[in-house]
């Protein structure tokens, strides 16, 4: 099983916080979007720890997968296909303590003496295993059944259930420690075999090939401009701006770190924040470059495409710069 990576939200979050100044209005808002995406990610790659158990002649583990069911787009956190039965796992990461309201269809989180109200996770997962079969139908996959299971994952957290409880949905809450035993214990139930090995394999190639992660206008959502962020190339070792220019490569001159390639960052920073095109003008505004030619060098090296004559060229960036 890969290692789970960061969302592009979480990357752009984490740009975001790098370019926003210290006494930005909008920066405590940024911070705490990205606390709980890096929560999150937390949650989710302390359940692929234990998920690895699982074999992979039986069990095929799918990360952070978004589709479109032909109404609209669904993201599921863990999918884990085998021949029995499709397992939609939902992590959740919370301190504090979880009460899950099974009558009224809520769960409570209480830490640090205040009270939060959440969605129901149950729900989710239910409406998700519904835009699954949506999906899967599509592209005509044989019908298979679904379960799924709401990961707590941090090992300090209270949890409490309230209200009754006819679907079992209190047994299906549970800690990492127990994916192995409860996924295995699943085989007892789902003892038909609906999908042969070709088919998950199918299934498991259509699900990456129509995986589409979501990309948000980071800088519309906190309603902020281009204008609010700090120009120039960041040094990657004391983060502070700008490192200047020498020769054949920069150098910060607030801690003597020296580069050659460290405006490939302020390049990233660009693409996560503001859009995949980018015209030598806006690249040497934003990263504060001099030369219109070392602009357009860097450019070319790192764009996969290019339109437009040379004073109004829009160079695409390379997806993995």
């Amino acid at each position: 099983m890969e290692k789970r990576m960061e969302t592009t939200q979480h990357k752009q979050l984490a740009s975001l916080l790098g370019r926003l100044p210290l006494v930005h209005s909008k920066r405590s808002d940024v911070q705490e979007q990205y606390a709980i995406r890096s929560a999150g990610h937390f949650g989710e790659t302390t359940t692929d720890h234990f998920l690895q158990y699982l074999h992979s002649e039986e069990y095929h583990v799918i990360q952070d997968i978004r589709l479109f069911d032909g109404i609209q787009h669904f993201q599921i956190d863990c999918l884990v296909l085998t021949p029995f039965f499709l397992l939609i796992i939902e992590v959740k990461n919370f301190r504090g303590k979880l009460i899950f309201d099974f009558e009224h269809h809520q769960l409570f989180r209480i830490f640090e003496g205040k009270k939060e109200t959440f969605p129901d996770p149950f729900l989710q997962v239910e409406h998700q295993s519904y835009q699954l079969k949506m999906w899967l139908d599509q592209f005509n996959f044989p019908e298979i059944p679904t379960h799924s299971f709401v990961v707590v994952t941090n090992p300090k957290t209270v949890i409490k259930t309230y209200g009754p409880d006819p679907e079992g949905r209190r047994k299906r809450i549970i800690r990492p420690k127990q994916i192995l035993s409860s996924v295995t214990s699943l085989t007892s139930i789902f003892n038909r075999e609906y999908w042969d090995f070709p088919q998950i394999k199918t299934a498991a190639s259509r699900f990456e090939k129509e995986n589409t992660p979501y990309r948000g206008r980071i800088l519309e959502k906190f309603n902020l401009t281009i204008e609010d962020l700090v120009k120039g190339v960041q040094c990657q070792k004391c983060k502070r701006f700008p490192m200047e220019r020498r020769r054949d490569h920069r150098v910060c001159g607030w801690c003597g770190f020296k580069s050659k390639n460290a405006h490939l960052a302020a390049l990233r920073d660009f693409q996560l924040l503001v859009g995949n095109e980018i015209s030598n003008v806006e690249f040497r505004e934003f990263a504060e470059i001099k030369t219109e030619y070392t602009a357009r060098r860097i450019l070319l090296e790192n764009s996969q495409s290019f339109s437009g004559r040379t004073k109004d060229r829009k160079y695409k960036l390379k997806p993995d710069i």
